[in-house]
């Protein structure tokens, strides 16, 4: 097995290090862990170029949810292999995080990435992350490398995080940290704003479509023509039912893994735009938390 980045003890045993001072555990400790919120509470983690996934490990003992991308096979590897050893839950994604579709999340760590990226490229991951993720997390170097593709300075990162509130920063002698809050997105008690919303009182379109979420989630087969939701988008008129409650499927299965993966948009007074039945998910599968973009109509 190829040397880890990524410091790691497994069973007991120390995997083969390329670093042995500027450890993943010191970085954990000084640069992001003080500037993570402790109650993950079954939020969204998402490491982008997260290597074997340390900080995904740790995050997980603070009760998120986590999701890594790494496009290094080796590394990718390795956190395979970790997992594999010894589980906590965490998913790594074998990807380029130019391409990824990251979903909506709480918390995006990009940890001493960013500036291998081109600056366009910088600038196109952090419009998306403007989508879909209420805080970004950036570990940057003091002093920058010939070898850099992009400028890892705060001034920076302040113009490229222009428009979103800086929180907060961390320091050492070699990093830092900081991180920026999206002033787009908002995070609502899922039951709170579940109770406010009109279909509370539609009981054919409410029951339907939970007990479509049931037998999703169940593994069950069934006819999709003979379910109750099916029978609901027919008296409503809607056309290509069976392509759109297989959409419905997918968006279902992939909450049931990540979340809910699209931001819902409400009102400022919270009733929903578009969003009715991913909320219905969220509050089906007991997440606590929902990320929405407020809308100014």
């Amino acid at each position: 097995m190829a040397k880890w980045y990524q410091n790691a003890v497994i069973n007991g045993e120390v995997m083969p290090a390329q670093r042995r001072n500027d450890t993943s555990q010191r970085r954990w400790a000084e640069l992001l862990e003080p500037l993570i919120p402790p109650d993950g509470n079954g939020r969204l983690f998402v490491d982008l170029g997260c290597n074997a996934g340390y900080y995904l490990r740790e995050a997980s003992q603070l009760g998120y949810t986590t999701l890594g991308v790494e496009k290094e096979s080796a590394y990718h590897e390795h956190a395979k292999y970790w997992e594999a050893q010894e589980p906590r839950g965490v998913r790594v994604e074998f990807g380029d995080i130019n391409d990824y579709d990251v979903p909506a999340n709480y918390l995006t760590v990009i940890a001493n990435v960013h500036y291998w990226l081109t600056p366009e490229q910088v600038d196109k991951l952090v419009a998306k992350l403007r989508r879909v993720s209420m805080h970004v997390l950036i570990v940057s170097r003091n002093k920058p490398d010939k070898r850099h593709l992009s400028d890892c300075s705060e001034l920076t990162l302040c113009q490229t995080f222009d428009g979103w509130e800086y929180l907060d920063r961390c320091d050492t002698e070699k990093h830092f940290s900081v991180i920026y809050k999206n002033t787009d997105l908002v995070e609502f008690d899922t039951a709170n704003l579940f109770n406010i919303q009109a279909f509370t009182r539609s009981t054919q379109f409410l029951s339907a479509w939970r007990e479509y979420i049931d037998l999703v989630i169940s593994r069950r087969r069934y006819n999709l023509n003979h379910t109750s939701y099916y029978k609901y988008t027919q008296w409503r008129g809607w056309r290509n039912q069976n392509a759109h409650l297989r959409r419905l499927r997918r968006i279902i299965l992939l909450a049931e893994r990540d979340g809910i993966s699209k931001p819902l948009e409400v009102h400022p007074n919270g009733l929903i735009i578009d969003g009715n039945h991913r909320l219905i998910i969220a509050e089906k599968l007991g997440i606590k938390k929902v990320i929405c973009k407020l809308s100014s109509i």
